[in-house]
């Protein structure tokens, strides 16, 4: 692998951005290192609550990831948004159901979502006047929200492309010979299910 691929693999890796290229000029020779160097992106951020996240190679390994229905979410999980020209990733806070226990909604915690850098903005923050650097900043995925820790509440689950678990299915620990955990969260399900009928909700 040359240097330059290096490069544009580390960029892709780190900042989530399958750039498509439709609809925009593609400028293959900007460089991102600086922006990665800053570990702003959402990637970066999920990295910090779930160190094992594995990190795609290519758009197939981002597809690779959908380890788990996404139905079937969790506190803990992965959620991984398609938003057109990038890739988004998310942590997972809390999940919403309804009264039959479906997903409905999730509350996650994330890093590098936000509208689209204006000329303004990027002036404001990053303190240059050339306008060839704040479209190398957009070119490289970096939002208003650059860097910055956000929550949002009750996205919806249909909004969700994938989701990726840290933790293995029932299936896969069965097929392992481990079971490790597996009354642990046996007794959070039993705990969640006594304190729903308490509440009455």
């Amino acid at each position: 692998m040359s240097l330059k691929t290096g490069i544009k693999r580390d960029v892709k890796l780190l900042t989530f951005a399958v750039l498509l290229c439709s609809g925009s000029p593609c400028f293959a020779d900007w460089n991102c290192d600086d922006w990665v160097a800053r570990r702003g992106y959402c990637v970066d951020y999920v990295k910090s609550k779930i160190p094992s996240f594995p990190v795609p190679d290519s758009d197939d390994d981002i597809k690779q990831l959908n380890n788990k229905q996404v139905r079937d979410v969790v506190r803990g999980d992965v959620a991984i948004f398609d938003l057109g020209r990038y890739w988004h990733v998310a942590y997972v806070e809390n999940v919403r159901r309804d009264h039959r226990g479906n997903a409905i909604s999730i509350d996650i915690s994330e890093k590098n979502y936000g509208p689209r850098m204006t000329p303004d903005h990027y002036l404001k923050t990053w303190g240059s006047r050339h306008g060839s650097e704040w479209k190398r900043a957009v070119w490289c995925g970096v939002t208003k929200k650059y860097g910055q820790n956000g929550m949002r509440t009750n996205v919806p689950i249909d909004t969700v492309e994938q989701i990726w678990t840290p933790r293995p299915s029932l299936s896969q620990r069965i097929r392992s010979g481990s079971v490790t955990g597996l009354l642990d969260r046996a007794r959070e399900f039993m705990d969640g299910l006594v304190r729903f009928h308490e509440t009455g909700s």
